[in-house]
Parts: C-alpha cells; structure tokens; sequence
C-alpha cells in the first residue's frame, strides 16, 4: 500500500474508532493491515 492510500485509510478508521466511542461502543483497536475485502478495520466487538 503506498504512503497516502496508508494514512487514508488509517484516518477513515480512526473515524469509525471516533464514532463507535462517542456512540458508547467499545473499540479495542484500529488496523489498516487489510484483507481481500477492505483496506483496515476498526474493532468494535458485535453487541447487538
């Protein structure tokens, strides 16, 4: 991943991290280390 699509995405999830938090929702980490269907993830534990 080149440098800016790397802090792209590390900004848009830390977004999500942003919001799960001031929703009330834990979020135990944030990666930009990605798979074959997204760039990062925001961990955010399924409560529903």
């Amino acid at each position: 991943m080149a440098e800016g699509a790397a802090r792209h995405t590390a900004v848009h999830e830390a977004g999500h991290a942003v919001v799960a938090v001031m929703l009330g929702l834990p979020c135990s980490g944030v990666t930009i280390v990605g798979d074959q269907e997204s760039e990062g993830h925001a961990l955010i534990p399924d409560h529903w």
